[in-house]
This record gives C-alpha cells, structure tokens and sequence, in this order.
C-alpha cells in the first residue's frame, strides 16, 4: 500500500466548519448507500447524492449541529443542535416539510422547532439502537445517561426510561475547555448473529461471541443483550448492558453499578470502533484516545484461561478523526491521512510467521504489533471520515470533508488477501478445540438450567390456572346462591358432624368434617382444608381471636366425586362451651408457586388473599359455616313409651368411678348444714322449659303428609336431625325421648300435640308442645336456644296459603306479652341488685330461678 497511490475525488464544496471551542470536533460524514449526510458545525446539514453528482437539499435548523445519527429501521435522521435538543426527520420525504427554490438545483428545507423529539440543552452525544435513544450529557460535576423510548412517526416528547449518573474524574481531559475538547463518543455492540444489529455506517458493530462474553459476561451474550460503549472526555471506556436477566440485574447498589469501567485510556476518547472481522463477527475492539494513545482488546489465553487481553499501543501523532475497515485503521491526524494494518502477515507489514508467534506466543487472536508502522495515504486536512465501502473491484472507498469544506471520495489501492492467515500451530490448535468443547459444555449446562427453570414456570402456570379455575367456580356459586338465582349443590362442599368418643380416659367430643368434591377438577397438591372452631359465646373479632383455634389438613389430592374425611378432638364433656361455630374453607399456599419476593408485591386489599400465621399470603374459599349445639351433642338413651316417666338417668358413657365419686359429693353437700343453697344450685333440678308451635307452620316447613308418623314424632326427629347417635331411631316413632347432656346432666325431650282454646274466637288452634327436662339449669338453657334458633328460620317461611290464621284474641296476646315483659324486667331487677350486693340470699337465688321457669314455660304460640 505504501507504494501506490490512492485516488482522490473532489465531490462539492461546503462551508468551513467551525473552529470555535464548543464547536471543534462537530464536522461529520454518515454514509447511506446512495446519499451522504454531513454537517460542519453550522446550523445546516447537506445531503448529497452519489448518483446525481450534486447536492439534494440542505436542512436548516435552529441551532448549530453537533452530531448526526440515522435510524435505518424507520428511515430517520436524527440531529443534535447544540444547548437545544434531538430532532428528527423522516429520509423518504424530504422535500415535504421545506421549501424549494424554484430557481435552483438545490432545495432549502427549514426544520421547524416541532420536529424537536428530545429538548435537553446538556445532551452531548447520543446514539440510537432498537427503538432506544441514548444520551450523554454533562450535568454539573457528573456525567448523564439516559434512555429513551422512540415514538413512531418521531413523535414528542419521547418517554424517559432510565437515568444513570456517573461522576466526572478531576482531570485534564475532562475540564479543559478549547480545540481539545471533544464530545463523548459512542457505538453499539451486538453479539454476532443478534437480530437488533443494524448495518453498518450506523456505530454499531458485531464482535466474535468469544470476546463478547469474556468483555461484558455470559448471561449479556446469552440473552444477546446489545452494549453501549462509551469513551468519556476524562479517559474513561465504559460500558453499558441494556438488557440483561432480571435475576441479574444490579438492585439497591446504586445506578453507578449498571455502568462499569472497562479501561482508563488516560486522555480523551474520540473513536470506538471493532476490526479484524471474521466468520464470526469481528475479532478486536479498538478505542482511540485524542492524544495518540490506541487500545486493542482481543481474546488472550492467560493461565486461567482464555481471557480478554487489553493491550495499550502509541500511534505517533495526535488522532482527530478515525474508521475502520476489515484488518485496517484509517485516521487523520489534522494534517495527513494515516493507514495502519491490525493484522500481521502482508507483505506491507514485513513480519513473517515465525517471527510473529515468538512475539506473541501467548495470544490466540492476532492484535496489532507492538511497533506500529502506520503508512501515510498522502492525504491532507482531514476533518472528518466516513466508514469505509469494499467496491466490486475490491478496493476500499472512503469520504471525508476536509477542514476547509470540501467533501473527497477516497480510492484506496486493491488489497490482496494472500499470505495474510497463518497456519496455526498444533499446539494452538488443541487449544482451541479445548476451548470450544469446555464452552460447549458451559452452555449445555446453562440449556439443562433453563430447561429446568422453564418447566418449573410451566408447572407453576399450570397450578395456577387449576386454582383459578377452582376460585371462579366457587365465587361464582356463592354469588348465586346469595342472590337466590340457585339451590343446587355446592361443587365442592364440607360437611360437619358431632360424636362422643373415649380419649384419655375422658368423654371427648369429635368434630367430623367431610370434604367432597362434586366439580370436574382435580385439587392437587398445594390445597389445605382449613377448619376453625369459634364459640358463639364471644363472637370472632381481632380482640377475641385468641379464643378461636384453626386446624389446617393438608392433602395431596382431591379426584372428582371423591371426598376426604377428617377428625379433630372439640373439648372434653366438662370443658366444652356450646354452642360453637364451625368455619371451612380451602386455602392455597402463594409462597411455593410466586416465591417470597413476589408474594412481597401482591395487594393487601385483595379479598381472595389472606395471611396464615407466619405462611405467608394464601388464597382463602369460604365453603361452609356450621352451628353445632346442643341438641347435635346429646348422647340418647332408649326411647320409653308415651306416658311412661321412668328412665335410667345413668350416663352410659359416664366413668363408673366418676359417677361415685360425684355422687358422694353431693351428697355431702346436701348433709352440710353451712350449704343452705345447695337444693337450689344449678344441677339441683329438675328444671322444664317448654316451647309451643302452630302444628300448620310444622307441617308446611317439614312438608309432612296425612301419612306416616305423628307430628310430635316427626319434629323431634327433625330437632335431632344433625345427631349422628338418632340416626338408629329414624324409624321408630319418637314422642319422649331421654339423653345424657355433655356435661352428664339427665335430659328428656317430650313433644306432644296439644289444642289452645282460649287464643282463638273462631276455632282451636292445633300446636305442637316440644317440653325439655334437665337436671341443670344451665344445660336447659343451652338445649331451648337451640330449639328456638332451629324453629326461627321456619316462621320465615309462613304458612301455606290455603288456609287462613283463625280469628286471634288480641286481648289475651296483650295479656301473655304484658306477662312476659313483667316477668323479663323482674328478672333483670334482680339481676342489677344481686350485681350491687343488695341481694345475695338463697330466698333470692329462689325467686330468680322460680322466674326464669315461668319465662321458659310461657303460654305464647309460635305462629
């Protein structure tokens, strides 16, 4: 090359470009197959065509332009004008938004300040990738990148992503001001083979994926992440990932640890650029410093193996413009255009083989000699290049404009390719196949982990859209059935029951809840029947929620039309607190699917979610709420006929040994002559309470018939329907009936049929007389609330409409209701005095008790 000359061809000519101090280094050339776009400093930028030998349209603009970048996507030119912001403008129509001299060749095109997609006086440099505008900008004593997101049709303002801050290193290159500043500059690199690579002429550049991965990690050449370089006027070349796993992206350490310091070259950076392109992309990054100073990165094996390499050489004059092309470096130093071969082996660079690898025999890519012999092209005046063009002849295409304005096109000699690869040696060879199999295997272990990852994604979707599905059927049936819109069965329902069992040697009370799973679905793994057991007696609230206690049975899986069936112990018979609430619902666990950062980001508020202990959040279905009271826990004794009074009031399940002692100490009780009021205790009785019903509410609300059993029977068949122990006397007529209550009080419930004559002045009213008799008064008091808690639903209903109510006495109701209201006030009198101190005798514990038995025994009808 030294000794040919090459071919210079003056273009056209333009104004000189700016020399002042905030303007130096703004004079650039972009190449677009047919068109070439340059600006010298000046408010303007040309557009001349190679095809028609002449200038197409100058644009104007409202400040002087700095910097020029296209977007060959979307067809766009964007522009930088100094303290204004980022323009852009459409390349297809150019001639639409300006004005054409009708007298003229060449059309004036004045930008209007709306095509202004980015107002930021502090941007200094910016480059545009995927959709992305990244900008560089100076902000006090810290360096400002910025990332945007573009809008079609180079609509504004553009949407800020991102801001990353990067403090200014106190030095020369930094803060002087004059022809030896420059602006930041900056280029793309993908890895080879990455879809978003745009073509060339842009700043972006592909590297092999070796180096790649070695400069900025495996995880940003797995997922092809592009990288923004960034040469710093302090010296700096950093770098910038833009996409990378969010498992690995940087988290509360601060926004300096996104950008990170490849190298300090020392002085100004002004050129970024990659050579030495292979099959596999290109092979050495080179970054030029203002100052001469030239760093090559190439991928070296070190002693721990291949690593990147970064070699700092000295060029021999001052760099103010550069490019590269194929194994080339073409740069001006203001007064001459230079050329400087990356790769040994042609006949310019004089080296043979041998002599190469005893210079470098630790390096497996070639880089640049450690003496560089750049070759002078005899070129003058540079002020800026354009990235070079391979014509069909297979010479080397350049254009420049000098400092006075002119625009040349530059035609180097043809190259000649032989003798320019060297054999690899055996050893170099194994090497490398060393290499590429330990890198196979890296990246075959990294498939099997994605591989992995991935089906547990699957899995997690999988479960997920199960309880989706599961949550919408349930929500949806409870919905209907709040509205009435549907009796039908619950898909999936839990069923609870009462029995007596021997635990401990102590007469405990089981709960049986029963799952079943009517619906299409499979409830696998992960679901938890929840079961919570709370006493009526102090209603569920955060204070009170100590008194409740939950149960959680985990299963592994629910098939359809399957059910599950599940016990837990209630209290034993002197400990038991009746009546008690039971909650079911299904729960399923978040932590095991989402992880316990995500479950970190679900909303409180939701109504689906609820927090289990320490379990974390977990998604809760109400299924059933059930009573269990006294009557489902009374232990029947044999039914004794009508009329006949005795009955064995002995508790079979009772201790013998228990029931002796208690025995005895009643009885002492009773001889001590201190216990006055030992006869009127609580467990002194008996005591009767009794409940009166309108045999038509009865008959309609059972939906009994003129056949079958007696409407005494069937009710207290009906009062006894959730019993699991009555379940053997479903057949038998059932008038009285004796039973042991949880305490082991004597309990006999009567119902007969009676006839009220003096309610009615048209006819007798037929009801239905339901008698309870106990040993304890408070155990009575448990069993008639919860005869008038089953009968209340039932005087919703009404009556059948077919028959009309018999002709009421008003006056004797108004006599039983003003009885009751006197009996219930005498009551809470006393109360307040015994509450006082005032009265505490045995003749008031009798009057109190005497009270309560005409308030439980009142002639009032349940109509």
């Amino acid at each position: 090359m030294a000794g040919r000359r090459c071919v210079v061809d003056c273009l056209a000519a333009f104004q000189s470009p700016a020399l002042v101090a905030e303007q130096a280094g703004s004079s650039q050339v972009i190449c677009r197959e047919s068109d070439i776009y340059l600006c010298n400093g000046s408010e303007f930028v040309s557009v001349y065509s190679k095809l028609e030998k002449c200038v197409k349209v100058i644009y104007s603009f409202p400040g002087n332009v700095c910097h020029l970048a296209e977007d060959t996507e979307k067809d766009n030119l964007y522009v930088l004008c100094a303290k204004d912001g980022v323009y852009c403008i459409p390349l297809q129509n150019r001639m639409s938004t300006g004005s054409q001299s009708h007298g003229d060749l060449v059309g004036s095109c004045s930008v209007s300040p709306d095509s202004c997609v980015l107002r930021d006086p502090t941007v200094l440099s910016f480059i545009f990738l995927e959709s992305i505008l990244v900008t560089v900008g100076q902000a006090g004593k810290t360096w400002t990148l910025s990332l945007f997101e573009t809008v079609d049709k180079g609509q504004s303002p553009y949407r800020k992503l991102e801001e990353l801050q990067v403090p200014i290193l106190a030095t020369r290159g930094a803060s002087s001001a004059g022809k030896d500043w420059r602006p930041p500059a900056l280029c793309c690199i993908y890895p080879h083979g990455a879809k978003g690579k745009a073509r060339s002429g842009t700043g972006h550049f592909s590297l092999e994926p070796g180096l790649f991965s070695l400069l900025f990690g495996v995880d940003a050449s797995m997922v092809a992440s592009p990288v923004v370089l960034c040469g710093l006027p302090d010296g700096r070349l950093c770098c910038l990932p833009l996409r990378l796993p969010v498992s690995l992206a940087p988290a509360d350490k601060g926004e300096e640890s996104k950008v990170r310091v490849l190298h300090h070259l020392g002085q100004p950076v002004c050129f970024i650029g990659a050579s030495l392109a292979g099959e596999k992309g290109n092979g050495c990054l080179l970054a030029l410093g203002r100052g001469g100073k030239a760093l090559v990165v190439t991928p070296r094996l070190g002693s721990e193996g291949r690593v990147a390499g970064f070699t700092e050489q000295h060029l021999s004059s001052p760099v103010a413009s550069a490019c590269c092309s194929g194994t080339h470096l073409y740069y001006s130093t203001g007064s001459q255009l230079l050329a400087l071969q990356l790769s040994p082996g042609t006949p310019e660079a004089g080296d043979s083989k041998d002599s190469w690898e005893r210079a470098v025999p630790d390096q497996t890519s070639p880089v640049p000699p450690h003496s560089l012999s750049p070759v002078s092209l005899n070129v003058c005046s540079l002020a800026a290049l354009a990235l070079p063009a391979d014509s069909p002849t297979g010479a080397v295409e350049l254009v420049a404009m000098t400092q006075k304005g002119t625009l040349l096109q530059i035609i180097l000699p043809e190259r000649s390719d032989g003798g320019q690869r060297a054999r690899l040696t055996s050893s170099l060879a194994g090497q490398r196949i060393r290499d590429l199999l330990a890198g196979i295997g890296n990246v075959s272990d990294r498939v099997s982990s994605l591989k992995s990852c991935i089906q547990q994604k699957n899995d997690a979707l999988k479960h997920l859209n199960q309880v989706f599905n599961v949550c919408c059927m349930l929500l949806s049936n409870q919905e209907g059935g709040e509205k009435g819109a549907s009796q039908c069965k619950q898909p999936i329902s839990c069923h609870v029951s009462a029995r007596w069992s021997r635990l401990l040697l102590q007469d405990t009370l089981i709960l049986t809840c029963c799952l079943e799973n009517s619906s299409d679905y499979v409830l696998e793994q992960g679901w938890t029947l929840c079961i919570q057991v709370t006493p009526q007696s102090c209603p569920l609230t955060p204070e009170t929620a100590g008194s409740a206690r939950t149960y959680a049975f985990p299963f592994d899986k629910l098939l359809p039309s399957k059910s599950m069936e599940v016990t837990l112990p209630l209290a034993p018979g002197s400990d038991l607190v009746l009546p008690v609430s039971v909650h079911c619902s299904l729960a399923y666990s978040l932590k095991s699917i989402l992880g316990v950062e995500a479950i970190g980001h679900l909303p409180s508020h939701n109504p689906l979610l609820s927090s289990q202990a320490n379990d974390g959040h977990c998604i809760s279905l109400a299924l059933s709420t059930q009573t269990v009271d006294w009557l489902d826990c009374l232990r029947i004794c044999e039914p004794v006929a009508m009329g006949n009074r005795a009955c064995s009031w002995s508790n079979p399940l009772a201790d013998p040994v228990q029931v002796l002692l208690s025995s005895r100490k009643a009885m002492g009780q009773n001889r001590d002559p201190k216990n006055k009021g030992a006869g009127l205790g609580l467990d002194g009785g008996p005591f009767v309470a009794s409940v009166k019903v309108s045999s038509e509410v009865l008959t309609t609300a059972l939906k009994l018939c003129g056949s079958g059993p007696s409407l005494a029977s069937s009710t207290l068949h009906w009062l006894l329907s959730s019993n699991p122990e009555a379940d053997s006397l479903r057949s038998q007529a059932l008038p009285v009936l004796t039973a042991a209550a949880p305490g082991g009080s004597k309990v006999r419930l009567l119902a007969k049929e009676i006839c009220l004559r003096d309610l009615s002045a048209d006819r007798p009213i037929t009801a239905v007389e339901i008698q309870i008799e106990s040993s304890s008064l408070a155990e009575l008091c448990g069993l008639h609330h919860s005869i008038l808690c089953r009968i209340q639903p039932l005087l919703k209903e009404g009556v059948s409409g077919d028959g009309a109510l018999p002709g009421l006495r008003t006056q004797r109701l108004r006599e039983l209701l003003h009885h009751a209201e006197v009996l219930s006030k005498e009551v809470q009198g006393v109360r307040d005095r015994m509450s006082l101190g005032l009265e505490a005798s045995s003749s008031t514990a009798e009057k109190l008790l005497h009270t309560y038995q005409q308030l439980r025994n009142t002639d009032l009808l349940l109509l």
